[in-house]
């Protein structure tokens, strides 16, 4: 990850942009109108920048500035494979902020978790003294188990993608914001069941001024094709991306050959 401030980037112009590699689906590319979705707080000390990015690491995002302007900068690569489903965001991306203020670099503090990045920025005369370094947050080690209620939040059906190879099939589901103590993947039946719930609540006296996302109850219920290996489906939650194989069966050969003593 890159924090830069100097007179000689300069945006190529001070609002909201994209930029897309072309490879999006229709899906994708109305949800990507404004991506990453971004929520703007602050507390009496400091300015507070959360952005949805499932898929992205600390190290994949860039942020620069230009005076009172942040900008957030990375790039989504898809997976190579042969799609039944493209949802999913991909390409390059870049939103910009308008901040009031000119940042210290020295006293900017990035964090990411779950697909969320979080940017911490002291407001001038506010500053400690003490240099905030910049950290790479990382998730308590939680059992999984069957997702809690969500308390009565939207239900959403997640972003995802699906491709088919010779061996099975694989399913990426965006879940940013979701721990893995409360998710929930299950085979039953015919059917696959994702749920999980999100906790993106403000901290402390944080007064909110941008709200472009807030807590879900993420839920997708998906028909199983007929040669699945139930038993031997796998999933793995990683930087906000819920990824599942579901392996073909074994077919018996249709002739077997008996060998006779």
């Amino acid at each position: 990850m890159v924090i830069y401030f100097n007179a000689f980037y300069e945006p190529s112009r001070l609002a909201d942009h994209m930029l897309t590699s072309g490879l999006l689906s229709a899906f994708a590319a109305r949800d990507m109108a404004l991506f990453p979705p971004l929520n703007i707080s602050e507390d009496a000390e400091s300015v507070v920048i959360r952005a949805l990015i499932p898929g992205a690491t600390l190290n994949d995002v860039e942020i620069m500035g230009y005076a009172r302007t942040l900008s957030i900068k990375s790039e989504l690569v898809p997976i190579k494979g042969s799609y039944s489903l493209q949802e999913r965001p991909v390409g390059r991306f870049q939103r910009l902020v308008d901040l009031g203020f000119e940042p210290d670099p020295e006293l900017i503090s990035a964090g990411m978790k779950n697909g969320v990045l979080r940017i911490v920025l002291s407001k001038p005369g506010r500053a400690s003294g003490r240099r905030s370094s910049i950290h790479k947050d990382t998730a308590a080690a939680n059992p999984a188990g069957r997702v809690r209620s969500c308390g009565g939040r939207d239900v959403v059906r997640p972003t995802m993608d699906v491709i088919e190879r010779e061996e099975g099939f694989f399913l990426y589901l965006n879940l940013p914001g979701v721990e893995k103590s409360e998710l929930s993947v299950e085979s039953l039946s015919r059917e696959l069941v994702v749920d999980g719930c999100t906790s993106y609540g403000l901290e402390g006296c944080e007064r909110l001024h941008n709200l472009e996302f807030s807590d879900v109850h993420y839920h997708g219920k998906f028909t199983l094709p007929e040669d699945i290996d139930r038993g031997a489906i796998k999933a793995e939650l990683r930087d906000g991306v819920l990824a599942v194989f579901m392996p073909r069966r074994v077919r018996e050969p249709e002739r077997i050959v008996i060998k006779v003593t």
